[in-house]
């Protein structure tokens, strides 16, 4: 039937794209400064770091120092190709996310910009509001951090405080914060500051020392409050034992905070009666008082790796069945995300296609016929032979309407691709055709040259091309189209067997039929994850004429009207006219395409 994907052997090109301005400090750039010292040895990627020219900064450039001297920094972003693209932005607008689209395929860490929509992966480490589109997957456990042994306690001294509000901290948190511990007299040797790589603004309190160039995840050990934002370093701090205070710079990072649990302060400034509370908490409690005052979401997440899981999302290349080779189509906005796959459509041609990222597991073989088909029919394959050959012979009365030879000893040659166990075949023999066929199943190939006596080639078409010599006056795939990654070789294979004037006859689930309209998620989500395209009725017309070929007729099948209505009896008079009303609205939910062939290709 169709092909299965095999993991290609050699390495992925693979670039890192991390929001590198310091209006958004440094935490982006470093942990995917951070994947990619995990990946320098991946067998499976060969990766890149693409940082801006306007952003190549001194400071940027020590952060990335070891990654320059290996020449795999680069400033422009079409300097090479790329087989995927790993961004990580806080947001990111529409705009930048159709550009990195155009050059490969997009998994994005935590993107809540409007660009999220058009990634083809989105892996949500933090969490996120409500309101944002839903992820392939969200797991906190990829920030990878420490599970504490026993919960830390303050010592009999005070509470010992950090301040750390990231790379640039460009809303003045640090200061703001600083200035309220230094304005209650708190012990100096109580509490530091950090200093992140952007910042560049002045700051001192007398006796209190600055800190730069640190390891937050070790640092937060040492201590038993840290006032920081929403972000990395609040979970870092619950896993080292360590109740974060949050002020934040967002109403975005607020609400956040408190979805998450978070104490938190607000936006932008303290209120006086959050200082007096503040101040009681740190000067008139004791230590352990206050300690436990602080509400703070429970740390007891497992650890799981970021860089192994993107080693494994990068094995296939992801790309619009018909468009993939060429350089430039973005995808629309990605339709439906599961953990395993995406559904994008094509800006270039229209088609609905899949995205996968876990290896397929489907070999079509004997099993393939008797299980999945009986799982379907409730019957094997071979034990609903005569009910598969009598719609054969009604898909060939429509066929012989538009073959220009009528009498029967001049039907021609007809190739079914993907013809199982060759019911179709023997339909066709029966009405005068030279019948051949072709499929990957070796038990099915054998049984129609062994048991039915026609002509039967196993093969992985198109990568294997079988009675190449020969040509048709008919070629037929049904429900055999969708399962094919590179549908241009499929149709120009196609192209190549048919005489002109020929007829190409195909039939495949319709992507704008009653339960796609009624539900499209749910439709997404039990569409087999071998179907690699999903057809719908307004893109048939351009993609056949792409490989030289004229629309003739569609027949609606698949009509299922319970599927919306289903309090309904099919067979009763309203389930009837329902039924009559879908068909002539074109709602079923597959549907068969009768095309001739106009011209060869060149």
């Amino acid at each position: 039937m169709g092909e299965t994907r095999i993991e290609s052997k050699e390495k992925k090109r693979v670039l890192f794209v991390p929001q590198s301005d310091a209006t958004h400090g440094v935490g982006h750039l470093q942990r995917v400064l951070g994947l990619m010292q995990q990946l320098e040895n991946s067998p499976y990627m060969e990766i890149s770091l693409y940082i801006p020219s306007e952003h190549d900064t001194p400071v940027l450039k020590r952060l990335i120092s070891d990654f320059q001297q290996q020449s795999r920094v680069i400033h422009n972003l079409k300097q090479a190709s790329w087989d995927y693209i790993i961004a990580d932005y806080r947001s990111s607008s529409i705009e930048f996310a159709k550009e990195l689209n155009r050059l490969a395929p997009v998994i994005a860490l935590d993107e809540g910009g409007a660009g999220r929509s058009f990634y083809a992966y989105i892996i949500d480490i933090l969490p996120t509001l409500a309101s944002v589109s839903s992820a392939n997957e969200q797991n906190i456990g990829y920030l990878s951090l420490p599970s504490p042994s026993k919960e830390q306690r303050p010592g009999c001294e005070g509470l010992r405080i950090l301040v750390s509000f990231g790379g640039s901290d460009q809303a003045r948190m640090t200061e703001l914060i600083g200035n309220f511990l230094d304005r209650i007299h708190y012990p100096v040797k109580l509490w530091n500051v950090v200093k992140g790589p952007l910042f560049h603004r002045t700051i001192a309190w007398p006796g209190v020392k600055i800190l730069e160039s640190v390891q937050m995840h070790e640092l937060l050990e040492s201590y038993d409050i840290v006032f920081t934002h929403f972000g990395i370093t609040a979970y870092e701090a619950l896993a080292s034992g360590c109740k974060p205070i949050l002020i934040n710079p967002t109403t975005y990072h607020q609400e956040l905070a408190q979805q998450s649990g978070f104490m938190s302060l607000g936006v932008g400034s303290i209120t006086k009666e959050q200082e007096s509370w503040l101040e009681q908490l740190l000067t008139q409690r004791t230590a352990l008082e206050a300690w436990q005052e602080i509400v703070s979401p429970r740390w007891s997440g497992q650890s799981v790796s970021l860089a192994k899981r993107l080693e494994s999302l990068v094995s296939y290349q992801q790309a619009c069945p018909v468009c993939f080779e060429q350089i430039g189509l973005p995808v629309s906005e990605i339709l439906y995300r599961t953990q395993r796959k995406s559904y994008a459509i094509c800006d270039g041609c229209g088609m609905t296609y899949l995205l996968y990222f876990d290896k397929p597991a489907i070999t079509y073989n004997k099993q393939y016929f008797d299980e999945e088909y009986r799982k379907q029919y409730g019957k094997s394959y071979l034990e609903d032979f005569e009910h598969i050959k009598s719609m054969g012979i009604q898909r060939l009365s429509r066929i012989l309407h538009y073959n220009k030879s009528r009498k029967a000893e001049e039907q021609g040659k007809l190739l079914d691709i993907g013809c199982a166990y060759g019911p179709f075949l023997q339909a066709g023999s029966e009405l005068g055709f030279e019948v051949y066929g072709i499929d990957t199943a070796k038990d099915a190939v054998e049984y129609v040259v062994n048991e039915l006596g026609f002509s039967a080639r196993e093969a992985s078409f198109p990568n294997e091309i079988p009675y190449h010599n020969e040509r048709f006056k008919v070629v037929t795939m049904w429900y055999v189209i969708e399962h094919f990654s590179d549908l241009q070789s499929v149709m120009m294979s196609i192209n190549r067997y048919l005489e002109i004037g020929g007829v190409f006859a195909f039939a495949t689930p319709k992507g704008d039929g009653l339960s796609a309209r009624n539900n499209l998620s749910a439709f997404l989500e039990k569409s087999p994850d071998d179907h690699y395209s999903i057809f719908t009725k307004k893109v048939l017309g351009s993609f056949l004429s792409r490989y030289g070929f004229e629309l003739l007729h569609i027949e609606t099948t698949g009509i299922h009207i319970n599927r919306k209505w289903r309090n309904v009896d099919a067979k009763s008079m309203l389930g009837r006219g329902l039924t009559r009303m879908c068909k002539h609205l074109g709602l079923g939910d597959t549907f068969e395409i009768y095309a001739r062939k106009k011209r060869d290709l060149s």
